[in-house]
């Protein structure tokens, strides 16, 4: 992922998950109700920006195409 895309990644996720809090702070639901989902949330982010998430190309394909 490119530096400018990680930036946006991040805040954007931040400020998304501050949305979430104040919204949900606001209707009185208690924080061990969702801070489970938050954890798991936070987990899947920063899988996505550690792991490699490219596909690779599947240059064979295009070998047999052009040779059979």
């Amino acid at each position: 992922m490119a530096f400018g895309k990680t930036i946006t990644f991040i805040g954007v996720s931040l400020l998304v998950m501050y949305i979430m809090i104040q919204i949900l702070t606001f209707y009185g639901v208690d924080q061990s109700a969702y801070g489970t989902y938050l954890v798991f949330f936070l987990f899947i982010l920063l899988s996505i920006l550690i792991l490699p998430n490219n596909e690779p190309t599947l240059n064979m394909l295009k070998t047999l195409k052009t040779s059979g």
